[in-house]
């Protein structure tokens, strides 16, 4: 026998008898053994560390300092990599044999002369060498085992039959922060958040239970800090030596980036297969080579098919395609797949299995090997019933639209930012002379005006700068004839200004309605003027017929003055008849000439004169009214002139009335308003007009109240510089609902009114631009007219003009 590939086998024996060495050296020859004979005791360490034996024999019975018991002790105590040992003893105990043992030796040999001792030996010999080879087999495994364990990134460990750990690899302080230590004694279990440790301790009895493997168990766990760990846990059940279940063995791996990832992809995917149920998209993979189709879940929602986890033929939902669409589907795929430059995208119905047809839009891309060979095609598939609907119904609609703009009488344009025709109707066409397709693309101001760049009055270019609607009245020779165009401003959704709208209205027959309506309305003034003619010329006459009947009364008494007169000659014979003296019939006769002079010069400056230019004053004012509605049908006349000297004039042509009721007048009249510049005629009827409706006021209210009436006049300037009138009174008055419809035609509140002073008034402060308010407490409570005018007089001239 020999060691392994024929090799010899080393052998140390230390013994102080020569004679045992050369025995086993002559016996032993060939058993493959060389031998090595040692009798100095203290050279044998250094012998073993430098010989690379493969055994050593000991003789017990060593003589010297140390026997062979003493020399295995410090063998082993001091030495590396001791071969394995034999004591070899010829009187040997069986405690020298346990001793031996116990201090490391590999075996031990009771020595004798036999012939049978040599082949025992050898045995001994080859059995410790193997035994040895196997240790150190096993010794090396162990290590790699442990290292691989401890390096290794799964946690490694044991139960028993209870599920308490017996083992633990350190990897779990990485993954769960407890040490090896901290884990014995502790259960799965332990480590889980509650409803998670009921749920994997019934798996786990489960397969307890029936003796089955533990496959891919993912569990929860609790980190010693806190947060949770997901592990995947594999393991085998093991056995005692008598078969009985022990418990299990296994490792667990850390999966928590894993399924986090899981997690956020399930997410992922559960958000796409909403938005393509929004969006009616399924998404599918057809492999060429199987012909086998695999679709997401919204296809066989969009093909109304029962939802199938594995890949189906691709006839399957090729015969959805409608009947009369197949053969266009068909020769586009096979171009796809022909051709590497083309583009599979398509629109096609579909029936469905409920009968309803449905439209939709399928995209692929061919996925191709090197070689160009065509391996499969993924691609899209959508639903767009309701786009092609809302498609057809958008051309519908804009057919209509065009039908309609077509239909349209008036002309009309669309024009952009730039003065391009966007589009014109057929009426638009047919007023300019030109065909649709032509005009479309001309700029506006040379189509419609013959220019050849926009005109300073183009509504199109106000539009533009001031974003808002305008209108323009234009006498254009292209349009043949007046036309008002309106322009209206086109939005995008954006709300950026993207153009206008503009339409042309034909005033032809406008201008002719509105002739009849001027000449009417001429008619209507012509009557009104007349009206006002003889309101205020009536108004005078009232006067002068008044003052003729103060002459008429004087002519009386002087007719009777006459009478005296015819009666001095008879009481001068009558005084001579009674013997008068001529001077008592003087004295007589110039007391009587004395008092008619006296009546006479009262009658010539009271009767007379004074009524005489009162009337002179009504026929001047009578002059004024008629040259205020002569100028009334051109234009006012503005003057400079004195107010003060203005509201004297109408207090003076109404005095007979104001004398006649009794009616007190008081005037305040500012300083500055000596040259004020406004229509004289006009104002000055107004206050008449006002004056004269107080006085009509006050009287109608003295048939029910006899208390003295009053009317106060103010004239300033306000706040803003021009001129404030008030005329107040104490008359009747006018009720609230009555307030709003005083300076209407021909309404009025008195018994004998007319209704067109107050009418006129207001027309004419309205012409100046002026405003003309009225105040009245209620039935009794009097009235006040308030009038501002500006002073300026070029606002009026302007609103004239």
């Amino acid at each position: 026998m020999s060691g392994s590939c024929g090799k010899k086998l080393k052998i140390l024996c230390v013994d102080d008898n020569k004679d045992f060495p050369a025995f086993l050296q002559h016996r032993l020859a060939h058993d493959g053994f060389e031998w090595v004979w040692v009798q100095e005791q203290g050279a044998i360490l250094a012998e073993v560390q430098a010989g690379a034996y493969d055994a050593i024999l000991i003789d017990y019975h060593l003589k010297g300092s140390e026997d062979g018991i003493d020399l295995l002790r410090r063998l082993l105590q001091e030495g590396d990599n001791v071969p394995p040992v034999i004591m070899v003893a010829h009187e040997a105990t069986v405690q020298v044999a346990v001793t031996s043992i116990r201090l490391g030796a590999t075996d031990f040999v009771y020595r004798d002369d036999g012939a049978n001792f040599a082949d025992f030996l050898s045995k001994t010999l080859h059995n410790a060498i193997n035994k040895s080879s196997l240790m150190d087999a096993m010794a090396r495994s162990e290590r790699r085992f442990k290292a691989l364990v401890e390096s290794s990134n799964d946690w490694i460990w044991a139960v028993d039959a209870e599920g308490v750990y017996t083992y633990s690899s350190p990897m779990v302080e990485q993954m769960l922060g407890y040490s090896p230590a901290e884990m014995m004694g502790k259960t799965p279990f332990d480590l889980m958040p509650h409803d998670e440790a009921q749920r994997v301790r019934a798996n786990f009895q489960v397969l307890v239970e029936q003796r089955r493997p533990i496959e891919k168990l993912v569990n929860r766990n609790r980190h010693k800090n806190g947060h949770l760990v997901v592990l995947e846990s594999c393991g085998v059940p093991i056995f005692d030596e008598e078969g009985h279940f022990a418990g299990y063995q296994g490792v667990d791996r850390d999966i928590t980036d894993r399924v986090i990832l899981e997690e956020q992809n399930e997410k992922i995917r559960a958000r796409l297969e909403r938005a393509q149920q929004l969006a009616h998209l399924g998404s599918w993979d057809w492999d060429y080579a199987t012909n086998l189709l695999t679709c997401s879940d919204e296809v066989y929602r969009i093909f109304e098919r029962p939802l199938q986890p594995q890949a189906m033929p691709a006839e399957q939902f090729l015969e959805v395609v409608h009947v009369k669409d197949r053969a266009l589907v068909h020769e586009a795929l096979q171009r796809a797949f022909a051709d590497p430059n083309d583009i599979y995208d398509i629109e096609y119905r579909i029936r469905r299995p409920a009968g309803d047809v449905r439209v939709v839009r399928a995209k692929g891309d061919v996925v191709r090997d090197a070689a160009g060979k065509a391996l499969r095609m993924v691609g899209t598939v959508q639903d767009i019933t309701e786009i092609k609907q809302a498609e057809w119904a958008l051309e519908e609609a804009r057919d209509a639209w065009k039908r309609t703009f077509n239909a349209i009488t008036e002309p009309i344009l669309i024009v952009d930012t730039h003065y391009k025709i966007v589009r014109c109707n057929r009426a638009m066409a047919k007023v300019l002379g030109i065909s649709q397709q032509k005009i479309q693309g001309m700029p506006c101001y040379e189509a419609l005006h013959g220019v050849k760049e926009p005109f300073e009055a183009c509504p199109h270019g106000q539009l533009l700068s001031q974003s808002c609607p305008n209108s323009k009245v234009l006498l254009e020779a292209r349009l043949g004839g007046n036309y008002e165009v309106s322009v209206y401003p086109i939005h995008a959704v954006s709300g950026e200004l993207t153009g206008s709208i503009h339409i042309a209205h034909d005033l032809t027959e406008r201008k002719k309605a509105e002739e009849k309506e001027r000449y009417a309305s001429f008619q209507a003034g012509v009557a009104e003027m007349s009206v006002s003619i003889l309101h205020n010329i009536g108004n005078v006459i009232m006067g002068i017929m008044s003052r003729s009947d103060m002459i008429g009364d004087s002519s009386k008494e002087l007719k009777a003055l006459a009478g005296l007169f015819g009666r001095v000659g008879e009481s001068i014979q009558n005084k001579r008849a009674q013997g008068k003296g001529e001077g008592d019939i003087l004295n007589g006769v110039l007391s009587i000439f004395d008092e008619l002079s006296s009546r006479l010069a009262k009658m010539s400056n009271l009767d007379f004169t004074d009524n005489a230019e009162k009337i002179r004053t009504g026929i001047q004012h009578i002059s004024e009214i008629i040259k205020i509605h002569q100028d009334a049908s051109h234009y006012m006349l503005l003057t400079h002139f004195d107010l003060r000297d203005l509201l004297n004039d109408a207090v003076l042509i109404q005095a007979d009335k104001l004398e006649k009721f009794h009616i007190e007048l008081t005037l305040e009249c500012e300083d500055g308003l000596e040259n004020i510049y406004l229509p004289r005629s006009q104002l000055l009827q107004l206050v008449i007009n006002l004056i004269k409706n107080s006085q009509e006021a006050i009287g109608q209210r003295l048939s029910t109240d006899p208390a003295a009436g009053w009317i106060h006049i103010v004239a300033r300037r306000d706040e803003g510089g021009g001129l404030m009138l008030q005329v107040q009174d104490n008359g009747c008055g006018i009720a609230p609902e009555q307030v709003a419809h005083v300076f209407r035609f021909g309404y009025t509140t008195k018994n004998r009114g007319t209704g067109f002073g107050l009418h006129s008034a207001a027309s004419f402060v309205q012409s100046m631009q002026g405003k003309l308010e009225v105040e009245s407490a209620g039935i009794g409570q009097g009235c006040l007219f308030r009038l501002h005018l500006p002073l300026t007089g070029e606002d009026v001239k302007h609103a004239d003009q």
